[in-house]
């Protein structure tokens, strides 16, 4: 919780401006992330809504996805919508790299899940404008505009993302774009988040960076994992007998749609979305210190997975899809499949053990002791419960650590407050 009480002390002591010019210059170029992290709940000392906000966080997904999904598929009920955004957003969290910082931590999801959800934003702004679905194209332009301009700055996966995707529409078009203003507002931005001198300061924290060799060696080798990983996994193969059980409503509804999508096309992107998350990482830093910029790549997988799955059922290459099967006894197993595995298991046991409770409780009477206790120190007994699902970075006996010093900041105490040796 360092971050979050770090951002949290700064939105009560300085203005959003003046904090987004201070992180601008002395830690990143994520200008408009760096506006929302100092909205944090626990800021205005409400730990309910902290504790909430994961699920604010899931249906806010959800709904961008229906949005997504009704550009694509206009004619789909509102129903089916939201079935096949809960279906996605099931599988997606389940296979999240690291659930803890992606839904947990308020700082990480609001640079990465929220910086997820304005890139698919604009990918819809953008496809409606691309099909020419309003009427007024003008207001159409601006809010396009102005969305590019938001999700450029949550951070350096989602502007890579998008100025990647500008420039292929570039060299597909043959230069006749009509995304051409955008094209260039995302190069101007992209800059802007890139040449940060904020970055240049956090670049001097990890000596054994911008080797070439090295990051294109380690980047190759970490696609190659979470590849696997991500494919033979328990809700890989639950998603393949979901769309067994569903291949012929699928195929009905989205057998137009699978005919336009090429195989080639789908792995570039995923391939290349997927680099693009981790080799800024090794580059600037020598490391793939967190897995939060792999958690948005993790949902460009799922939508990939499913629709070349699709693609394979079209085909009919593989006989054994053809047949049918009793769908009851597939949704069964595929639900057993999702829920004793991945994250979704971590986080039914840790409420099922009671070590989720356990967590809240002990942090619940530490908050208590450090505005109560009356010595010269405050003195912690460590946190025994250790959640799946949560990562607690623990205060140490030394009381000038880090971890200690946003303590007495959020907390206002100038007492030393240390863990019990």
């Amino acid at each position: 919780m360092g971050d979050d009480f770090n951002y949290a002390v700064k939105g009560n002591e300085l203005d959003m401006i003046e904090i987004s010019i201070n992180e601008y210059m002395t830690w990143n170029g994520r200008y408009f992330s760096n506006l929302l992290v100092v909205l944090n709940p626990i800021r205005f000392h409400s730990f309910l809504a902290y504790r909430l906000m994961p699920i604010f966080w899931v249906f806010s997904l959800s709904v961008c996805l229906v949005y997504f999904l009704k550009s694509l598929f206009n004619e789909l009920s509102i129903g089916k919508l939201w079935l096949l955004s809960f279906m996605i957003i099931l599988f997606y969290t389940n296979k999240l790299p690291i659930i803890s910082e992606g839904l947990f931590w308020f700082t990480g999801a609001v640079t990465y899940w929220l910086g997820l959800i304005f890139f698919i934003i604009y990918t819809t702004v953008a496809i409606r404008y691309y099909r020419k679905m309003y009427k007024n194209e003008i207001f159409q332009r601006f809010v396009l505009g102005i969305l590019l301009i938001l999700a450029m700055g949550f951070n350096e996966v989602a502007s890579l993302w998008l100025l990647s995707a500008h420039l292929f529409s570039l060299f597909y078009s043959n230069l006749r774009s009509r995304f051409w203003p955008y094209i260039v507002l995302c190069v101007i931005l992209f800059c802007i988040v890139y040449f940060a001198p904020g970055n240049l300061v956090r670049a001097e924290y990890f000596p054994i960076r911008n080797e070439i060799f090295n990051s294109l060696k380690m980047t190759f080798l970490q696609m190659a994992r979470f590849t696997v990983i991500w494919l033979f996994s328990y809700s890989s193969l639950s998603i393949v007998i979901l769309l067994v059980a569903f291949k012929t409503e699928l195929l009905i509804y989205f057998g137009g749609f699978l005919e336009k999508i090429r195989f080639r096309y789908l792995l570039f992107w995923y391939l290349m979305f997927l680099f693009l998350s981790i080799f800024p990482a090794y580059w600037a830093t020598g490391i793939l210190g967190q897995h939060r910029t792999l958690n948005m790549s993790c949902f460009v997988f799922v939508i990939s997975f499913i629709i070349g799955f699709l693609k394979i059922i079209q085909s009919q290459k593989l006989k054994w899809f053809n047949h049918d099967y009793r769908k009851e006894v597939l949704i069964l197993v595929a639900f057993l499949l999702i829920f004793a595995s991945g994250n979704h298991f971590a986080a039914m046991m840790d409420i099922l053990t009671g070590e989720a409770n356990k967590f809240y409780k002990e942090m619940t009477y530490r908050c208590e002791i450090i505005k109560n206790d009356k010595g010269e120190k405050i003195i912690l007994d460590p946190i025994v419960a250790k959640p799946r699902c949560l990562l607690n970075y623990e205060i140490t006996s030394n009381p000038n650590s880090w971890e200690n010093f946003y303590y007495n900041l959020y907390f206002k105490q100038k007492r030393q407050i240390m863990i019990r040796k």
